[in-house]
């Protein structure tokens, strides 16, 4: 004989359900406290302004709200909501909160679970997670035994030439294809080749080419001598089919560049089209060495043409006529002066096809 189960009563079932409501409550009143804190919140400076609209606007896109107490629900990430609300409760300024989640590792995941159930949340997720991604960068290379702390004494006494010299390419060599609009983590493995630790303050910076969504520039921590460090960028493929190529240089605080001329060279396909893969030689390599007495080197040129200056008796009327464009080519490191201006007349100022065909 079989022995059914009786049906549950509505006091049962409401039992059952009252631990399920009861933490639904719980993450409803964390999100709530995070969006009162994060609009009351006092942005410092630009960029924190911009994080601020970012975050606030996140908080309000429709089925962010369902996404995001969805994701609290998980025991993984809601301690780490938690943690930032009792930084934020305590007082602490943006930095300390950032710290706090990059030190989790666990924002980006929950950047990939909103981007799936919000994808039209996608440009406020990206900034977001490019801030806390360098503040990552910073915290983690600062604290391992690479570094130590710095002193303004010991800055003083760091008057030897600095160098740097380009290692490996950890992700994205030359010639990756890429989706349009495909985010894209790119990481350079980079020594201080000196004998003088890299001075507080220096900045990996774009000089040219398709900065592709990324920061201007990002801080690099003071590395000893001959210690290596993994540099990344978060970047976004662009949404046309075609070849990008963006440069990027390493300057001390006061805008002295050195070490080598790095890139990130992707090729953007349409899935399902016959685009193949195009690879080209990487460019060669240039080592600089700069000593603090030498000085400051103007900061990046723009690619885009604009109107040439006025003219000097030394210039020629090419070097008039394409004396920007012969700026931003030698920022990138291309030095020969007749070549580049023998390409920029054969594709009429084409800056693409000229990088190409000095590639």
């Amino acid at each position: 004989m079989c022995i059914r189960d009786r049906p549950k009563t509505q006091q049962q079932l409401e039992a059952d359900q009252a631990p399920v409501d009861k933490q639904q409550k719980k993450m409803l009143d964390l999100f709530i406290d995070l969006s009162k804190l994060i609009e009351q919140w006092d942005a410092g400076s630009a960029n924190q302004e911009v994080m601020k609209r970012d975050l606030v606007s996140l908080l309000h896109e429709p089925g962010c709200q369902e996404a995001l107490t969805e994701i609290m629900a998980n025991p993984k990430f809601a301690t780490l909501f938690q943690q930032i609300a009792e930084e934020f409760r305590s007082g602490a300024d943006f930095t300390k909160c950032l710290r706090a989640v990059a030190q989790s590792g666990d924002f980006e995941e929950i950047a990939k679970i909103l981007l799936v159930k919000c994808p039209h949340a996608r440009v406020q997720v990206e900034r977001v997670l490019q801030v806390i991604q360098e503040h990552r960068n910073v915290q983690m290379l600062s604290a391992s035994d690479v570094f130590e702390p710095i002193s303004v004494e010991e800055t003083k006494e760091d008057i030897g030439p600095v160098t740097a010299v380009f290692e490996d390419d950890v992700t994205c060599p030359d010639g990756t294809v890429l989706a349009p609009a495909q985010p894209f983590d790119k990481v350079w493995r980079i020594r201080n080749g000196g004998s003088t630790k890299w001075p507080v303050g220096c900045k990996l910076f774009c000089v040219g080419g398709d900065r592709m969504q990324a920061p201007d520039s990002v801080l690099i921590p003071s590395v000893q001598p001959g210690s290596t460090i993994d540099v990344s960028l978060r970047m976004i493929a662009p949404s046309k089919a075609g070849r990008y190529t963006g440069y990027w240089r390493l300057s001390t605080d006061d805008g002295t560049r050195f070490g080598q001329r790095m890139w990130v060279d992707i090729n953007v396909v349409v899935p399902g089209s016959t685009g193949a893969e195009v690879r080209v030689p990487a460019p060669a390599a240039v080592v600089e060495q700069h000593s603090g007495a030498e000085l400051q080197i103007p900061t990046a040129i723009p690619v885009t043409s604009a109107p040439a200056e006025p003219a000097t008796q030394e210039l020629t009327a090419e070097e008039i006529k394409w004396h920007e464009m012969l700026r931003a080519l030698e920022d990138m490191g291309f030095m020969d002066k007749n070549r580049n201006i023998a390409l920029l007349e054969q594709h009429d100022g084409d800056l693409t096809a000229v990088i190409s065909g000095l590639l």
